[in-house]
This record gives structure tokens, C-alpha cells and sequence, in this order.
């Protein structure tokens, strides 16, 4: 797929910050910090994001570039973002299994989501 985004980054005074393309934020899910009833996943969610983005010779990456990912029965994600001769590769895949979370297992299952939310939303930077 290729696609033009004519608003892909946000001009800042130092350089440009973009956001990598998702399916947006998962942390509407957890919404309630406890539940007394269980959390229904109705459907299941998968996507993966590959982007690579030519820098300017004299451009340099002032967000921290990570490799991690959060492991849980109930989320699988994976952060593969790296840089190599000038070309920032990003990587983010995510799995959101339907199912049934219960109130016992709701606090892990919080935890695990709003990690996964933070690793897949961080805005990437360049300053100039």
C-alpha cells in the first residue's frame, strides 16, 4: 500500500515530529481504572506498520529509538524501530485477541494495554 498523507509531520521549533501511523489508541479499553464485571473483547484486532523514512543528510533523531515488547496472555505487541544509514525503519505490530477479561485478571490486563498503548503511540522526532 502506498498512500500520501499531506499531513504526515508537525512542524515544531526545532525541527518535525510525526505520530506512526495505527489503528489508534487502545487505552479506551481500559478505560476504568477496576471492574466488578468482566471486559468482553468482542472482536479481534491485528495490524502491522512497516514505514521507512528517508532522513535529510542533516537531520538527527531525537526520540529514543526502542526495540520491546509487551507480552500478556490477552495483548501481544512488538516495537522493532531502528535506524540505519540515514533511512529510520519503524516496525509495530500489534494483537488484540477477542475474549474475556475478568475483574481478577483486569489490573494485569490494564497494566499490559496502556504499555502497549504508550510503545506504539510514541511520536518520533527530528530536529534540523
Amino acid at each position: 500500500l502506498e498512500l500520501d498523507v499531506p499531513n504526515f509531520a508537525r512542524r515544531n521549533d526545532r525541527g518535525l515530529e510525526f505520530d506512526v501511523p495505527f489503528l489508534g489508541s487502545m487505552a479506551a479499553l481500559v478505560s476504568m481504572p477496576s471492574r466488578q464485571t468482566p471486559l468482553y473483547v468482542d472482536e479481534s484486532a491485528r495490524s502491522l506498520v512497516q514505514l521507512e523514512v528517508e532522513l535529510p543528510p542533516r537531520a538527527r533523531l531525537t526520540t529514543m529509538l526502542e526495540v520491546a515488547s509487551v507480552e500478556d496472555p490477552r495483548v501481544h505487541v512488538r516495537i522493532g524501530d531502528r535506524i540505519t544509514k540515514g533511512t529510520l525503519h519503524l516496525e509495530r505490530e500489534a494483537d488484540l485477541p477477542s475474549g474475556r477479561v475478568t475483574p481478577d485478571d483486569y489490573a494485569s490486563f490494564r497494566d499490559a494495554v496502556l504499555r502497549a498503548d504508550r510503545l506504539l503511540n510514541q511520536p518520533v522526532r527530528v530536529e534540523f
